[in-house]
């Protein structure tokens, strides 16, 4: 059924324009419908939707009451590498509590930053939300339409995703910090993020 629907696709190169400070097919929000990967989801998650912008990426993973942590958002800069392939650099981990946290010196977020590849607690995050931690991680997009988006992952498994609304201030992470993410702005945070290289089609 997926292959069918991807010979059916009305957008030829998705991909298309994916870098940071560019728009993309892909960009807005989208919400996880199905998934073949198992650890997509972990227990406990409530809601997972994705938001793009721009070439930066962010996985949402939702947490409800009485968990004490609220969200985790996985941050990854998005590249063309290919008409339907995206590659993925993963960049840095933000949480936010219901509560504030003593090792957050009493504030309700945190953040994480990554600046190397290799770190085992980047992978296992990175993992949860299906974004590998190596300079190769990428997925094709084998459906791209207004409301539906199928695609399938460097290892291998598929995810279908639906459009939702566009908000005027992301639930996910406001404009102004979208704006945060990449590596090439940071300002000297430490060895910048190795980037996205475009492979041949």
């Amino acid at each position: 059924r997926v292959e069918e629907l991807a010979a059916q696709t009305p957008t030829e190169a998705p991909a298309s324009g994916m870098r940071l400070g560019s728009a993309s097919p892909l960009d807005g929000r989208w919400r996880l419908r199905f998934t073949t990967a198992a650890d997509a989801k972990p227990p406990g998650v409530g809601e997972t939707f994705q938001e793009v912008r721009e070439g930066v990426i962010v996985n949402v993973l939702e947490f409800p009451a009485p968990s004490p942590l609220e969200r985790i958002e996985v941050c990854l800069e998005g590249c063309e590498q290919q008409p339907a392939r995206v590659g993925l650099v993963f960049d840095r981990v933000r949480t936010r509590w219901r509560e504030p946290q003593w090792f957050a010196f009493w504030k309700r977020e945190t953040e994480l930053v990554f600046p190397r590849p290799g770190s085992f607690i980047a992978e296992v995050l990175a993992r949860l939300t299906n974004a590998d931690r190596e300079s190769g991680a990428y997925f094709d997009v084998l459906f791209l339409d207004d409301e539906l988006r199928i695609h399938r992952t460097k290892e291998g498994n598929v995810f279908i995703q639906t459009r939702l609304p566009p908000l005027e201030s992301s639930a996910a992470t406001p404009p102004s910090r979208l704006d945060e993410l990449p590596a090439s702005s940071r300002g000297g945070a430490g060895p910048p993020v190795a980037p996205c290289v475009a492979l041949p089609a």
